[in-house]
């Protein structure tokens, strides 16, 4: 089954985009475009297939709770928006890694357009004078889901939003996190 012109039009977009503002940088320091699941020599007990997609931990930063980098692969395409841009999120509250979308679900920022998008905060102080622990803030229109599972904390304007974060799989190893993309028909 062939791709969608607009789907294909709009990763083309996404790709020129992301590589004028500078996010390849962070792809790299996260293994590189689009890598090949042989990139890892060791695995420890994460299986790799096509479809993974291993992060160094040294290299990426993100040995620390609290820590996170943000990458885009094509080979990902979010359910609700159509990007290519993952977080991995190292949280403070627990201690396994949590990938998720890293494209908003209220209109689709993804910072590739340069209107912000989602972003990993450990501690979010709430105007009331409480704080949240490891949410994904959205800087377009102030979304907030957690980054726990992906689930909507709060929408725009305290508006509602239809949906969360997707979550993908993921595994630790051998020093590094592996990400598992959800195969999708093209």
């Amino acid at each position: 089954m062939a791709e969608d012109s607009g789907v294909a039009a709009k990763r083309q977009d996404a790709r020129a985009a992301r590589d004028a503002t500078g996010d390849a940088s962070r792809d790299a320091a996260a293994g590189g475009g689009t890598p090949d699941a042989t990139l890892a020599a060791e695995s420890g007990s994460c299986v790799q297939t096509h479809y993974t997609r291993p992060v160094s931990i040294a290299v990426a930063g993100i040995g620390t709770s609290g820590t996170s980098i943000a990458f885009f692969d094509d080979r990902y395409l979010d359910p609700v928006c159509s990007g290519s841009r993952i977080l991995l999120i190292h949280p403070t509250t627990r201690e396994a890694y949590v990938a998720l979308s890293g494209v908003c679900t209220h209109l689709c920022c993804d910072t590739t357009g340069g209107e912000g998008g989602p972003s990993y905060v450990a501690t979010y102080p709430l105007p009331d004078g409480g704080v949240l622990q490891d949410v994904v803030h959205c800087s377009c229109h102030g979304a907030l889901f957690s980054a726990l599972d992906g689930s909507v904390v709060s929408g725009p304007g305290g508006n509602p939003l239809a949906t969360g974060l997707e979550v993908l799989p993921t595994c630790e190893g051998a020093g590094f996190v592996f990400v598992d993309i959800p195969a999708r028909p093209a």
